[in-house]
Protein backbone atom coordinates (compact mmCIF):
# COMPACT_ATOMS: atom_id res chain seq x y z
CA UNK A 1 0.00 0.00 0.00
CA UNK A 2 2.98 2.31 0.47
CA UNK A 3 3.87 1.84 -3.21
CA UNK A 4 0.23 2.43 -4.19
CA UNK A 5 0.09 5.68 -2.22
CA UNK A 6 3.29 6.94 -3.84
CA UNK A 7 1.99 6.01 -7.30
CA UNK A 8 -1.28 7.84 -6.62
CA UNK A 9 0.60 10.99 -5.56
CA UNK A 10 2.81 10.73 -8.65
CA UNK A 11 -0.20 10.56 -10.97
CA UNK A 12 -1.92 13.44 -9.16
CA UNK A 13 1.23 15.52 -9.60
CA UNK A 14 1.31 14.67 -13.33
CA UNK A 15 -2.35 15.67 -13.67
CA UNK A 16 -1.53 19.13 -12.32
CA UNK A 17 1.60 19.47 -14.44
CA UNK A 18 1.59 21.59 -17.56
CA UNK A 19 1.32 19.25 -20.54
CA UNK A 20 1.39 19.57 -24.30
CA UNK A 21 -2.13 19.57 -25.74
CA UNK A 22 -2.89 17.60 -28.89
CA UNK A 23 -6.26 17.42 -30.60
CA UNK A 24 -7.45 14.24 -32.29
CA UNK A 25 -10.71 13.89 -34.20
CA UNK A 26 -12.37 10.94 -35.91
CA UNK A 27 -11.56 12.68 -39.18
CA UNK A 28 -7.86 12.68 -38.26
CA UNK A 29 -7.98 8.94 -37.61
CA UNK A 30 -9.70 8.27 -40.92
CA UNK A 31 -7.12 10.40 -42.76
CA UNK A 32 -4.32 8.40 -41.15
CA UNK A 33 -5.86 5.08 -42.17
CA UNK A 34 -5.97 6.34 -45.76
CA UNK A 35 -2.17 6.75 -45.68
CA UNK A 36 -1.54 3.09 -44.87
CA UNK A 37 -0.71 0.58 -47.60
CA UNK A 38 -3.01 -1.95 -45.89
CA UNK A 39 -6.11 -1.75 -43.69
CA UNK A 40 -5.33 -1.74 -39.94
CA UNK A 41 -6.34 -4.70 -37.81
CA UNK A 42 -9.04 -4.42 -35.17
CA UNK A 43 -6.47 -4.46 -32.35
CA UNK A 44 -4.48 -1.70 -34.06
CA UNK A 45 -7.66 0.37 -34.32
CA UNK A 46 -8.42 -0.25 -30.63
CA UNK A 47 -4.91 0.89 -29.64
CA UNK A 48 -5.23 4.05 -31.77
CA UNK A 49 -8.62 4.87 -30.23
CA UNK A 50 -7.15 4.41 -26.74
CA UNK A 51 -4.29 6.75 -27.59
CA UNK A 52 -6.72 9.35 -28.93
CA UNK A 53 -8.58 9.22 -25.59
CA UNK A 54 -5.28 9.47 -23.67
CA UNK A 55 -4.33 12.66 -25.49
CA UNK A 56 -7.61 14.27 -24.44
CA UNK A 57 -6.89 13.72 -20.73
CA UNK A 58 -5.48 16.50 -18.49
CA UNK A 59 -2.34 14.48 -17.75
CA UNK A 60 0.44 13.01 -19.91
CA UNK A 61 -0.19 9.70 -21.61
CA UNK A 62 1.72 6.78 -20.13
CA UNK A 63 0.95 3.73 -22.27
CA UNK A 64 2.61 0.40 -22.98
CA UNK A 65 1.96 -1.08 -26.42
CA UNK A 66 2.59 -4.80 -26.23
CA UNK A 67 2.52 -7.06 -29.25
CA UNK A 68 4.37 -10.03 -30.64
CA UNK A 69 7.13 -9.65 -33.20
CA UNK A 70 5.59 -8.57 -36.51
CA UNK A 71 2.17 -7.73 -35.03
CA UNK A 72 2.15 -4.13 -36.33
CA UNK A 73 3.16 -1.94 -33.40
CA UNK A 74 4.96 0.44 -35.78
CA UNK A 75 1.64 1.37 -37.40
CA UNK A 76 0.28 2.57 -34.06
CA UNK A 77 3.50 4.49 -33.37
CA UNK A 78 3.22 6.12 -36.81
CA UNK A 79 -0.25 7.41 -35.91
CA UNK A 80 1.07 9.11 -32.77
CA UNK A 81 3.99 10.67 -34.66
CA UNK A 82 1.61 11.88 -37.37
CA UNK A 83 -0.76 13.49 -34.87
CA UNK A 84 2.14 15.44 -33.36
CA UNK A 85 3.26 16.65 -36.79
CA UNK A 86 -0.32 17.69 -37.72
CA UNK A 87 -0.40 19.81 -34.56
CA UNK A 88 2.96 21.42 -35.48
CA UNK A 89 4.70 19.73 -32.55
CA UNK A 90 7.91 17.70 -32.29
CA UNK A 91 8.00 13.92 -31.80
CA UNK A 92 10.73 11.30 -31.44
CA UNK A 93 10.99 7.55 -31.90
CA UNK A 94 13.91 6.00 -29.99
CA UNK A 95 15.33 2.66 -31.20
CA UNK A 96 18.00 0.44 -29.60
CA UNK A 97 20.06 -0.10 -32.79
CA UNK A 98 21.08 1.78 -35.94
CA UNK A 99 19.56 -1.02 -38.00
CA UNK A 100 16.12 -0.62 -36.44
CA UNK A 101 16.30 3.18 -36.54
CA UNK A 102 17.12 3.08 -40.27
CA UNK A 103 14.31 0.60 -40.90
CA UNK A 104 11.73 2.75 -39.08
CA UNK A 105 13.02 5.88 -40.84
CA UNK A 106 12.54 4.32 -44.28
CA UNK A 107 9.14 2.89 -43.34
CA UNK A 108 7.85 6.23 -42.07
CA UNK A 109 9.08 8.04 -45.19
CA UNK A 110 7.04 5.64 -47.33
CA UNK A 111 3.89 5.90 -45.17
CA UNK A 112 4.10 9.70 -45.05
CA UNK A 113 5.35 10.20 -48.62
CA UNK A 114 2.30 12.32 -49.49
CA UNK A 115 2.72 14.42 -46.34
CA UNK A 116 6.39 15.37 -46.52
CA UNK A 117 5.58 18.80 -47.94
CA UNK A 118 3.74 19.56 -44.68
CA UNK A 119 6.29 18.17 -42.21
CA UNK A 120 9.76 16.60 -42.20
CA UNK A 121 11.30 13.37 -40.88
CA UNK A 122 14.93 13.07 -39.81
CA UNK A 123 17.26 10.43 -38.42
CA UNK A 124 19.64 10.90 -35.47
CA UNK A 125 22.29 8.24 -34.75
CA UNK A 126 25.97 8.20 -33.96
CA UNK A 127 26.71 8.99 -37.63
CA UNK A 128 23.62 10.77 -38.97
CA UNK A 129 22.43 13.78 -36.99
CA UNK A 130 19.42 15.67 -38.30
CA UNK A 131 17.75 17.99 -35.79
CA UNK A 132 15.84 20.54 -37.85
CA UNK A 133 12.77 18.37 -38.45
CA UNK A 134 9.35 17.56 -36.98
CA UNK A 135 9.67 13.79 -36.49
CA UNK A 136 13.03 12.45 -35.36
CA UNK A 137 13.93 8.75 -35.45
CA UNK A 138 17.15 7.70 -33.75
CA UNK A 139 19.13 5.63 -31.29
CA UNK A 140 20.59 6.21 -27.81
CA UNK A 141 22.20 9.32 -29.30
CA UNK A 142 18.81 11.04 -28.90
CA UNK A 143 19.32 11.09 -25.13
CA UNK A 144 22.11 13.64 -25.61
CA UNK A 145 19.98 16.23 -27.46
CA UNK A 146 19.22 19.26 -25.30
CA UNK A 147 17.38 21.67 -27.62
CA UNK A 148 14.88 19.26 -29.21
CA UNK A 149 11.77 19.32 -27.00
CA UNK A 150 9.39 16.56 -28.08
CA UNK A 151 5.68 16.48 -27.33
CA UNK A 152 5.61 12.75 -28.09
CA UNK A 153 8.25 10.26 -26.92
CA UNK A 154 8.06 6.71 -28.24
CA UNK A 155 10.60 4.10 -27.16
CA UNK A 156 10.75 0.90 -29.18
CA UNK A 157 11.96 -2.31 -27.51
CA UNK A 158 11.87 -0.71 -24.08
CA UNK A 159 13.80 -3.55 -22.42
CA UNK A 160 16.95 -2.43 -24.26
CA UNK A 161 17.13 0.88 -22.36
CA UNK A 162 17.98 1.80 -18.80
CA UNK A 163 15.50 3.48 -16.46
CA UNK A 164 17.52 6.71 -16.29
CA UNK A 165 17.66 6.88 -20.07
CA UNK A 166 13.92 6.43 -20.45
CA UNK A 167 13.25 9.09 -17.81
CA UNK A 168 15.61 11.67 -19.34
CA UNK A 169 12.84 13.17 -21.49
CA UNK A 170 10.59 13.88 -18.50
CA UNK A 171 12.73 16.28 -16.49
CA UNK A 172 11.21 19.54 -17.78
CA UNK A 173 8.19 21.41 -16.47
CA UNK A 174 6.06 20.19 -19.37
CA UNK A 175 5.73 16.42 -19.55
CA UNK A 176 5.56 14.78 -22.98
CA UNK A 177 3.16 11.98 -23.82
CA UNK A 178 4.95 8.63 -23.60
CA UNK A 179 4.45 5.35 -25.46
CA UNK A 180 6.71 2.34 -24.97
CA UNK A 181 6.60 -0.66 -27.28
CA UNK A 182 7.77 -4.20 -26.68
CA UNK A 183 7.07 -7.83 -27.45
CA UNK A 184 8.16 -8.97 -23.99
CA UNK A 185 7.97 -6.34 -21.22
CA UNK A 186 10.67 -6.46 -18.56
CA UNK A 187 9.57 -7.35 -14.99
CA UNK A 188 9.70 -3.72 -13.84
CA UNK A 189 7.32 -2.69 -16.63
CA UNK A 190 4.89 -5.49 -15.74
CA UNK A 191 4.81 -4.34 -12.12
CA UNK A 192 4.39 -0.66 -13.03
CA UNK A 193 1.54 -1.54 -15.36
CA UNK A 194 -0.06 -3.65 -12.63
CA UNK A 195 0.09 -0.69 -10.26
CA UNK A 196 -1.85 1.49 -12.73
CA UNK A 197 1.19 3.68 -13.39
CA UNK A 198 0.76 2.76 -17.05
CA UNK A 199 -2.10 1.83 -19.29
CA UNK A 200 -1.60 -1.02 -21.71
CA UNK A 201 -2.76 -1.89 -25.22
CA UNK A 202 -2.28 -5.33 -26.76
CA UNK A 203 -1.71 -5.86 -30.47
CA UNK A 204 -2.75 -9.32 -31.57
CA UNK A 205 -0.31 -11.03 -33.96
CA UNK A 206 -1.21 -11.57 -37.60
CA UNK A 207 -0.15 -15.16 -37.16
CA UNK A 208 1.02 -17.54 -34.45
CA UNK A 209 4.76 -18.17 -34.23
CA UNK A 210 4.18 -21.77 -33.22
CA UNK A 211 5.81 -22.65 -36.56
CA UNK A 212 9.15 -22.16 -34.75
CA UNK A 213 10.37 -25.22 -32.87
CA UNK A 214 12.77 -24.49 -29.99
CA UNK A 215 15.32 -26.90 -28.55
CA UNK A 216 17.92 -26.66 -25.76
CA UNK A 217 21.20 -28.16 -27.03
CA UNK A 218 23.93 -29.25 -24.62
CA UNK A 219 27.65 -29.55 -25.41
CA UNK A 220 27.46 -33.27 -26.19
CA UNK A 221 24.80 -32.71 -28.86
CA UNK A 222 26.59 -29.89 -30.68
CA UNK A 223 28.17 -32.06 -33.47
CA UNK A 224 24.79 -33.64 -34.23
CA UNK A 225 23.14 -30.23 -34.33
CA UNK A 226 25.71 -28.96 -36.85
CA UNK A 227 25.12 -31.98 -39.06
CA UNK A 228 21.36 -31.39 -38.91
CA UNK A 229 21.78 -27.68 -39.80
CA UNK A 230 23.92 -28.60 -42.84
CA UNK A 231 21.29 -31.08 -44.01
CA UNK A 232 18.47 -28.59 -43.49
CA UNK A 233 20.19 -25.81 -45.45
CA UNK A 234 20.99 -28.16 -48.35
CA UNK A 235 17.44 -29.52 -48.53
CA UNK A 236 15.56 -26.23 -48.14
CA UNK A 237 17.99 -23.66 -49.54
CA UNK A 238 17.20 -21.49 -46.55
CA UNK A 239 19.56 -19.61 -44.26
CA UNK A 240 20.91 -19.80 -40.72
CA UNK A 241 21.71 -17.09 -38.16
CA UNK A 242 24.24 -17.76 -35.38
CA UNK A 243 24.15 -15.30 -32.46
CA UNK A 244 27.06 -14.96 -30.01
CA UNK A 245 27.03 -12.85 -26.80
CA UNK A 246 30.29 -10.98 -27.55
CA UNK A 247 32.14 -9.56 -30.54
CA UNK A 248 35.56 -10.71 -29.39
CA UNK A 249 36.82 -13.39 -27.03
CA UNK A 250 36.60 -12.31 -23.39
CA UNK A 251 39.83 -11.67 -21.52
CA UNK A 252 38.08 -12.57 -18.29
CA UNK A 253 39.01 -16.09 -17.28
CA UNK A 254 35.52 -16.96 -15.99
CA UNK A 255 34.03 -16.17 -19.41
CA UNK A 256 36.50 -18.17 -21.48
CA UNK A 257 33.79 -20.70 -22.44
CA UNK A 258 31.49 -18.00 -23.83
CA UNK A 259 31.55 -17.85 -27.63
CA UNK A 260 32.53 -14.65 -29.44
CA UNK A 261 31.30 -13.75 -32.92
CA UNK A 262 34.80 -13.33 -34.42
CA UNK A 263 36.10 -16.57 -32.93
CA UNK A 264 33.00 -18.54 -33.88
CA UNK A 265 33.02 -17.16 -37.43
CA UNK A 266 36.53 -18.53 -38.04
CA UNK A 267 35.63 -21.90 -36.54
CA UNK A 268 32.32 -22.28 -38.36
CA UNK A 269 33.93 -21.48 -41.73
CA UNK A 270 35.73 -24.83 -41.34
CA UNK A 271 32.67 -26.73 -40.07
CA UNK A 272 30.41 -25.35 -42.84
CA UNK A 273 33.03 -25.27 -45.58
CA UNK A 274 30.45 -25.97 -48.33
CA UNK A 275 28.49 -22.82 -47.45
CA UNK A 276 29.06 -19.07 -47.67
CA UNK A 277 29.37 -17.37 -44.26
CA UNK A 278 29.39 -13.71 -43.26
CA UNK A 279 30.28 -11.90 -40.03
CA UNK A 280 28.23 -9.01 -38.64
CA UNK A 281 28.61 -6.97 -35.46
CA UNK A 282 28.26 -3.38 -34.30
CA UNK A 283 31.81 -2.36 -35.26
CA UNK A 284 31.51 -3.43 -38.89
CA UNK A 285 30.96 -0.43 -41.15
CA UNK A 286 29.37 -1.97 -44.25
CA UNK A 287 26.32 -3.55 -42.63
CA UNK A 288 24.06 -2.72 -45.58
CA UNK A 289 26.11 -4.85 -47.98
CA UNK A 290 26.09 -7.78 -45.57
CA UNK A 291 22.31 -7.61 -45.26
CA UNK A 292 21.91 -7.23 -49.01
CA UNK A 293 23.88 -10.45 -49.52
CA UNK A 294 21.68 -12.25 -47.00
CA UNK A 295 18.50 -10.94 -48.63
CA UNK A 296 19.66 -12.01 -52.10
CA UNK A 297 20.73 -15.47 -50.93
CA UNK A 298 24.45 -14.92 -51.59
CA UNK A 299 25.16 -15.74 -47.92
CA UNK A 300 24.03 -18.99 -46.31
CA UNK A 301 24.98 -18.35 -42.67
CA UNK A 302 25.26 -15.09 -40.74
CA UNK A 303 27.43 -15.14 -37.60
CA UNK A 304 26.57 -12.12 -35.49
CA UNK A 305 25.98 -10.57 -32.08
CA UNK A 306 22.61 -9.50 -30.54
CA UNK A 307 22.70 -6.53 -32.95
CA UNK A 308 20.14 -8.54 -34.98
CA UNK A 309 17.77 -8.82 -32.02
CA UNK A 310 15.45 -6.19 -33.46
CA UNK A 311 14.79 -4.71 -36.88
CA UNK A 312 16.07 -7.64 -38.94
CA UNK A 313 13.76 -9.34 -41.42
CA UNK A 314 15.43 -12.01 -43.56
CA UNK A 315 12.64 -13.93 -45.32
CA UNK A 316 14.66 -17.11 -46.01
CA UNK A 317 16.13 -17.45 -42.50
CA UNK A 318 14.63 -20.55 -40.89
CA UNK A 319 17.28 -21.57 -38.32
CA UNK A 320 18.72 -19.47 -35.51
CA UNK A 321 21.44 -20.72 -33.16
CA UNK A 322 21.89 -18.79 -29.91
CA UNK A 323 25.28 -19.42 -28.30
CA UNK A 324 25.49 -19.08 -24.52
CA UNK A 325 21.70 -18.91 -24.35
CA UNK A 326 21.80 -18.91 -20.55
CA UNK A 327 23.39 -15.45 -20.70
CA UNK A 328 20.39 -13.84 -22.42
CA UNK A 329 17.21 -12.54 -20.81
CA UNK A 330 13.86 -14.00 -21.84
CA UNK A 331 12.92 -10.80 -23.66
CA UNK A 332 16.11 -11.02 -25.73
CA UNK A 333 15.61 -14.71 -26.47
CA UNK A 334 12.03 -14.07 -27.55
CA UNK A 335 13.14 -11.29 -29.90
CA UNK A 336 15.96 -13.37 -31.36
CA UNK A 337 13.66 -16.32 -31.97
CA UNK A 338 11.39 -13.95 -33.88
CA UNK A 339 14.13 -13.40 -36.50
CA UNK A 340 13.31 -16.72 -38.22
CA UNK A 341 10.19 -18.20 -39.78
CA UNK A 342 8.87 -14.73 -40.57
CA UNK A 343 6.97 -15.88 -43.64
CA UNK A 344 5.22 -18.73 -41.85
CA UNK A 345 7.65 -21.46 -42.95
CA UNK A 346 8.81 -24.15 -40.52
CA UNK A 347 11.65 -22.68 -38.50
CA UNK A 348 13.95 -23.71 -35.66
CA UNK A 349 15.61 -22.04 -32.68
CA UNK A 350 18.54 -23.89 -31.10
CA UNK A 351 19.63 -22.75 -27.64
CA UNK A 352 23.28 -23.78 -27.26
CA UNK A 353 24.48 -23.93 -23.67
CA UNK A 354 27.54 -25.28 -21.90
CA UNK A 355 25.60 -25.38 -18.62
CA UNK A 356 23.21 -28.31 -18.95
CA UNK A 357 21.89 -27.73 -15.44
CA UNK A 358 20.16 -24.57 -16.67
CA UNK A 359 18.21 -26.59 -19.23
CA UNK A 360 15.77 -27.79 -16.58
CA UNK A 361 14.65 -24.27 -15.65
CA UNK A 362 14.39 -21.01 -17.49
CA UNK A 363 15.53 -22.23 -20.93
CA UNK A 364 13.24 -25.25 -20.86
CA UNK A 365 10.30 -22.98 -20.04
CA UNK A 366 11.27 -20.66 -22.87
CA UNK A 367 11.57 -23.57 -25.32
CA UNK A 368 7.92 -24.51 -24.84
CA UNK A 369 6.45 -21.00 -24.44
CA UNK A 370 5.72 -18.68 -27.38
CA UNK A 371 3.52 -16.12 -25.63
CA UNK A 372 5.50 -12.95 -24.90
CA UNK A 373 3.16 -12.03 -22.03
CA UNK A 374 3.61 -15.43 -20.39
CA UNK A 375 7.39 -15.07 -20.68
CA UNK A 376 7.19 -11.63 -19.07
CA UNK A 377 5.15 -13.01 -16.16
CA UNK A 378 7.68 -15.85 -15.70
CA UNK A 379 10.51 -13.29 -15.72
CA UNK A 380 8.63 -11.19 -13.16
CA UNK A 381 8.12 -14.16 -10.87
CA UNK A 382 11.70 -15.45 -11.02
CA UNK A 383 13.76 -12.28 -11.56
CA UNK A 384 11.74 -9.79 -9.58
CA UNK A 385 10.38 -6.38 -10.48
CA UNK A 386 13.36 -4.33 -9.37
CA UNK A 387 12.96 -0.92 -7.74
CA UNK A 388 9.62 0.52 -8.82
CA UNK A 389 10.58 3.91 -7.38
CA UNK A 390 14.25 3.63 -8.34
CA UNK A 391 16.33 2.50 -11.32
CA UNK A 392 17.02 -1.21 -10.74
CA UNK A 393 15.19 -3.32 -13.33
CA UNK A 394 15.45 -6.67 -11.58
CA UNK A 395 15.55 -8.10 -8.07
CA UNK A 396 12.85 -8.58 -5.44
CA UNK A 397 11.69 -5.68 -3.33
CA UNK A 398 10.89 -6.06 0.35
CA UNK A 399 7.39 -4.59 0.50
CA UNK A 400 4.69 -6.74 2.05
CA UNK A 401 2.71 -7.21 -1.16
CA UNK A 402 0.85 -10.48 -1.72
CA UNK A 403 2.77 -11.56 -4.83
CA UNK A 404 3.91 -9.83 -8.00
CA UNK A 405 3.04 -12.99 -9.92
CA UNK A 406 -0.57 -13.06 -8.64
CA UNK A 407 -1.87 -11.39 -11.81
CA UNK A 408 -5.55 -11.89 -10.98
CA UNK A 409 -5.26 -10.15 -7.60
CA UNK A 410 -3.20 -7.33 -9.11
CA UNK A 411 -5.77 -6.77 -11.84
CA UNK A 412 -8.58 -6.59 -9.25
CA UNK A 413 -6.62 -4.04 -7.19
CA UNK A 414 -5.82 -2.02 -10.31
CA UNK A 415 -9.48 -1.76 -11.26
CA UNK A 416 -10.36 -0.64 -7.70
CA UNK A 417 -7.63 2.00 -7.83
CA UNK A 418 -8.90 3.30 -11.18
CA UNK A 419 -12.48 3.38 -9.83
CA UNK A 420 -11.39 5.61 -6.96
Amino acid sequence: FLIKDVMEKKREHEKSASIFSLSVSDKDISQFYALLPYPPTSSQKDAIQNIAKDLAQPHPMQRLLQGEVGSGKTTVAAFLLWIAAKNNKKAILVCPTNILASQHFETLKKVFSSQLSAFSIGIYTGKEKSVDCDILVGTHALFTIKKFKPVIVIIDEEHRFGVSQRESFFQGKKKPHFLSMTATPIPRTVALTALADRDVSFILPHKSNSNIKTWVVGSSKRPGAYAWIQKTMKQTGQQTIVVCPFIEESVIETLVSVKSAKQEFERLKKVFSDFKLALLHGKIADKDKIFANMMSGKTDMLVTTPVVEVGVDIPKANVIVIEGAERFGLAQLHQLRGRVGRRGQDAYCLLFTSHESLATGRLTYFAKTYDGNALAEYDLKHRGSGELLGTMQHGFDTFQFASWSDIQLIETCKKELERR
